[in-house]
């Protein structure tokens, strides 16, 4: 369980990494949307990278940014350690991705940044919670294993 709460913090800062990566490239390069999310996915080491090269391959396919997104998420559903929460910030993502002018797409990107900070926060509370659970149960086990061989 604690590992599984360490691999949802590192997948979620994996993400929002990414999504100021793809902020950036939009920015300063205005680089096409497929090519900011295939560099953003350059940076990461975890299952959410997969997220972010499936929305890539589907955008130069000429698919929406609400299918590319939502597909690449639905088809890493089952590998990533993110709650349904989590899952549907990471979706909402796509929602009219593309298809505004830059301006907006920017304004949808810092959203979404904000969106995923929160999640991150929550994750960063959650595992602080179990790790003094599991701290606290590790002392007291101790402490009872100690008396029982006593």
């Amino acid at each position: 369980m604690r590992n599984g709460l360490k691999r949802r913090e590192r997948e979620l800062a994996d993400f929002l990494n990414g999504l100021k990566i793809v902020a950036s490239e939009i920015s300063c390069r205005n680089t096409p949307l497929a090519d900011c999310f295939e560099r953003a996915a350059r940076t990461m080491t975890t299952a959410i990278k997969d997220v972010f090269l499936l929305t890539a391959a589907a955008l130069k396919e000429n698919k929406s940014g609400d299918e590319a997104v939502g597909g690449a998420v639905a088809a890493q559903r089952e590998r990533l350690s993110l709650t349904d929460a989590d899952l549907e910030v990471c979706a909402a993502l796509g929602l009219r991705l593309g298809e505004n002018d830059r301006e907006h797409t920017l304004k949808h990107l810092d959203y979404m940044e904000a969106s995923a900070e929160k999640c991150l926060g929550e994750a960063y509370e959650n595992s602080a919670k179990w790790d003094r659970v599991f701290l606290g149960g590790g002392w007291l086990g101790g402490i009872a294993l100690a008396l029982f061989f006593l």
